[in-house]
């Protein structure tokens, strides 16, 4: 039976083995938890089968050495699992903790006009500021702009088009550009995964 303790004892180091490799992996990733939940019962249920095979109590079979290795291996194991929450807020802590601070974004050059947008996260919401510096002063504004908000792979998170804005002119005839402050529901995971805006524009 000696040669079902050395299978245990690998196998206790291949779990520990792995454990420390999804931690570290996790915590640099935006993976969700579901595969290291899941192998700590796998590794609970091999654990009790390699120790009780065939009904016999294999542990009585075992040197002091592998009973040694068994021991600290198993300590590892739980430890890992007992700092797991630890990681994971600090992650999560590094994740968020500028979340409050301004962001400014990329500058579009539209038709000419140039639209800049600053914003911030509070209270689950995303909220901004929209500057449209014309191309040249204008008496009549009868342009409509959308805010697109992207992922690093250019994918779509949020939009919205501007509709209560305030005019900016510097002599009160012709207008110079507009501003708007937005505020509207966005998750945080949401927030986190911007990375640049775009702008749409119509005629009104």
């Amino acid at each position: 039976m000696v040669k079902y303790i050395t299978i245990l004892g690998y196998f206790i180091l291949i779990c520990c083995i792995g454990v420390a490799g999804i931690v570290i992996f996790v915590s640099f990733s935006e993976n969700d938890l579901k595969g290291l939940i899941f192998l700590v019962p796998i590794y609970m249920v091999g654990h009790y089968t390699l120790l009780t095979l065939k009904g016999r109590n294999n542990i009585d079979l075992a040197d002091n050495r592998v009973l040694n290795l068994i021991a600290y291996l198993n300590i590892g194991f739980f430890v890992f699992i007992l700092v797991l929450p630890s990681l994971f807020a600090y992650n999560y802590y590094e994740k968020v903790k500028n979340i409050s601070k301004l962001r400014t974004f990329n500058e579009i050059n539209l038709y000419g006009d140039k639209i800049s947008v600053d914003a911030k996260y509070s209270d689950n919401h995303i909220k901004y500021k929209v500057n449209v510096k014309y191309s040249k002063p204008k008496r009549v504004d009868n342009k409509a702009y959308t805010i697109i908000f992207k992922d690093d792979d250019g994918f779509e998170i949020s939009k919205k088009e501007i509709n209560d804005f305030t005019h900016i002119s510097s002599d009160g005839n012709l207008k110079d550009g507009l501003s708007a402050n937005v505020s509207e529901y966005l998750s945080l995971d949401e927030y986190l995964l911007i990375n640049n805006i775009d702008v749409a524009v119509r005629d009104k």
